[in-house]
């Protein structure tokens, strides 16, 4: 084939270059996508205590629903946080499931000694030592002792001797005998474990459980100011889908999930009562942010998370005051009641 120079006379066909609508179409559908992108961000930071409830609840309902379908008592372990704060380790970021109360069994009890509210069963063949060390045998729980075992005789264990296997036990024990009643068959129940496989769930790194700003039971609370809570904080679930054990009388039970920045500043504020005593939770808050109260009724098993109340005295919600002297009333009537 014969080429002449003609053929490389021809211009080269320039590529059309983007038209203004073009342009603006390109920039609208970027702005939206950006505007989408920080939104995102933006409500997920906003919603991480409403997130950190649910996921709480989620896992109440979790263990609820695992005594349900098991026939055993579940529940859920509060773990209080790693890292100790300067005056006691006082918030919860994650909790574990738990199994039921194994059982420390013997053929050799004795009732030692009889008092008018109590008496004295001897455990011949526990290590109460042992049990107590590894933190199987506590008091405060509502732990039991049977005897004669599968009698249904249960007595509520109100204090243990690690020394002398002693037991004392709630109640009374009428008996005519002067001398100590040996060779009992018993059953003493033991704290619940978390269940195998079982790994903590956190709710929130950013997030808490302000134990200080919750109503949470006696038992859990420290003896004196300062101290740590318990680190057997257990909420139990029987097969039949309602609250077991020593929280079964309780009624409610709150608790406030805030941001870490304002347990921060809660503490701060300085002169706030214990969770649960006389007076109510004090709950200073940042009006600025976000607090959350799950609620448990015991009675039934149900949970519910709702507004905190966090007006102060002459309502402005300023957070350098003492804030709400009911912080739970919408857990009970709702948001409306304000």
């Amino acid at each position: 084939m014969k080429l002449t120079l003609r053929q490389f006379d021809r211009p080269a066909k320039l590529r059309g270059a983007f038209t203004l609508t073009e342009l603006l179409v390109a920039m609208g559908i970027f702005v939206i996508l950006a505007t989408l992108t920080v939104g995102a961000f933006r409500t997920n930071n906003q919603d991480r205590v409403g997130n950190a409830a649910g996921n709480f609840k989620n896992a109440l309902e979790g263990a609820r629903s695992r005594a349900i379908n098991s026939g055993e008592v579940r529940g859920l372990r509060l773990l209080l946080d790693t890292n100790p704060d300067p005056d006691g380790r006082r918030i919860c970021r994650s909790v574990i499931y738990v199994g039921a109360p194994d059982f420390d069994r013997g053929d050799n009890g004795a009732v030692m000694s009889i008092s008018d509210n109590s008496f004295v069963f001897r455990a011949n063949d526990s290590d109460v030592n042992n049990l107590s060390t590894r933190g199987l045998l506590k008091t405060g729980q509502g732990l039991r002792l049977e005897f004669p075992e599968n009698s249904g005789n249960w007595r509520t264990i109100t204090g243990f001797n690690t020394s002398n296997r002693n037991v004392t036990l709630a109640g009374t024990y009428h008996t005519s005998a002067s001398t100590p009643i040996t060779g009992i068959s018993y059953r003493m129940e033991l704290m619940p474990v978390p269940l195998e496989g079982a790994e903590p769930m956190i709710l929130d790194n950013q997030v808490c459980i302000d134990l200080d700003g919750s109503d949470v039971p006696g038992a859990w609370r420290p003896p004196t100011s300062g101290d740590d809570y318990s680190n057997s904080m257990d909420i139990l679930f029987g097969p039949n889908g309602t609250i077991t054990g020593p929280l079964a009388t309780e009624g409610l039970l709150h608790f406030r999930i805030a941001y870490l920045s304002d347990f921060e500043l809660a503490r701060n504020l300085g002169a706030r009562p214990l969770s649960g005593a006389s007076s109510s939770p004090v709950v200073p808050a940042d009006p600025e942010k976000d607090h959350k109260a799950l609620s448990i009724f015991t009675t039934t098993g149900s949970v519910v998370i709702s507004e905190i109340d966090r007006s102060d005295d002459d309502g402005d919600q300023t957070y350098n005051e003492i804030a709400a002297t009911e912080p739970f009333k919408f857990a009970i009537a709702g948001k409306e009641s304000r």
